[in-house]
């Protein structure tokens, strides 16, 4: 008899001309309450100039404590997210940030912890304009991963 269902699905979207990428990782997953982890975001320049004015915000769950930051990132006082200011990034090069968290003692069985990471670049656009997202969910006591990536728009 089977007792614990795995999902798992990831959508892509095609872009003739994608300027970045990003991913997400978890170094857990499933998780229990109170567990740690290091969530680990990764960018690329894929386009053939550099990528200037970089924001790379990592959007967090209710109910995970914030630990360590790498790299100089900050917690906004208001929206919680996690941001880090990167002046360049060159052509065919990547950076990698963590974060460190820790689940809530209250976390309830089957709760899905989503975190979203979003990179923005100017590209000649308004930074707002282009965006490019992925989705780590991290399931406490069962197996599931759903990520989805949505490349740039610049």
């Amino acid at each position: 008899s089977l007792t614990e269902t795995i999902n798992v699905s990831k959508t892509v979207v095609v872009d003739n001309n994608p300027k970045s990428q990003l991913s997400m990782s978890a170094s857990k997953d499933p998780l229990i309450p109170g567990d740690s982890l290091t969530l680990t975001v990764d960018i690329g320049n894929i386009d053939n100039a550099t990528l200037n004015n970089l924001e790379l915000r990592a959007i967090l769950p209710t109910g995970v404590t914030v630990g360590n930051i790498s790299d100089g990132g900050t917690k906004d006082a208001t929206s919680g997210n996690i941001i880090w200011g990167i002046t360049s990034l060159v052509v065919n090069k990547t950076l990698r940030r963590t974060i460190d968290v820790t689940v809530g003692a209250t976390a309830i069985s089957g709760q899905i912890l989503a975190t979203r990471a979003e990179l923005r670049h100017d590209e000649g656009v308004p930074l707002d304009a282009s965006a490019e997202q992925d989705r780590k969910s991290t399931r406490l006591n069962s197996s599931h991963t759903d990520i989805s990536r949505m490349p740039s728009s610049a």
